[in-house]
């Protein structure tokens, strides 16, 4: 008797048949396992897939919403910068009108001092005039630390003289004096210690 390779006899066929349907049977078994272990792979392939793609829409979603929150930031504080810079503007022109206005009201004394400090041309003085005083014309008028001053001018010799309160040099002094807006009518009466005469701008 030849022996097969599963130790069975050519001549008996009942074993023969026994035994492929034996194999059959295991083929069948083992076919579905591996079609399930094949179905198991794909399944969770397509599923890490799935959660690869979703993290990665997730950090898109979450990078651009960073993004657009540091953009927002960056937006808010360019706006308060340019409204600081809107402020320091606005500081600067009101400094600036402050300025003006002083150098303003600067030229308004400075105006002022200049209209105390009257000085006229001045002509020879009417016939009428006579004595120690008749060569002399009022010049200038103004008030220094609250005294009067006045200028006058003898015709004959161009000389000016300062004549305050007390004497001077010539001994000349203010005795009274008739101020009036109108230089014409002003008037300033001087002494030399015996005589006492007026003079005044001529015209």
């Amino acid at each position: 008797m030849n022996p097969s390779t599963n130790g069975a006899t050519l001549q008996d066929p009942s074993r023969v048949s026994a035994l492929t349907k034996e194999l059959t049977t295991k083929e069948s078994t083992t076919r579905p396992q591996a079609k399930g272990k094949k179905s198991l792979v794909r399944w969770l392939a397509l599923s890490l897939v799935i959660l690869v793609v979703v993290t990665g829409v997730w950090y898109w979603l979450y990078s651009s919403q960073v993004a657009l929150t540091q953009a927002k930031a960056s937006f808010e504080q360019a706006k308060a910068q340019l409204a600081h810079s809107q402020a320091q503007l606005v500081q600067a022109g009101a400094q600036l009108k402050q300025a003006r206005a002083q150098a303003e009201a600067a030229k308004a004394q400075r105006d002022n001092s200049q209209q105390n400090f009257q000085s006229v041309t001045h002509a020879f003085p009417p016939a009428n005039v006579a004595g120690a005083f008749g060569n002399l014309v009022l010049v200038s008028w103004l008030e220094d630390a609250g005294k009067d001053v006045i200028y006058v001018e003898n015709i004959e010799t161009n000389e000016v003289q300062k004549i305050t309160s007390e004497p001077n040099l010539e001994n000349f002094r203010i005795a009274e004096l008739h101020p009036n807006a109108d230089p014409k009518l002003f008037e300033a009466i001087i002494s030399n210690g015996s005589q006492q005469g007026p003079v005044r701008f001529h015209f």
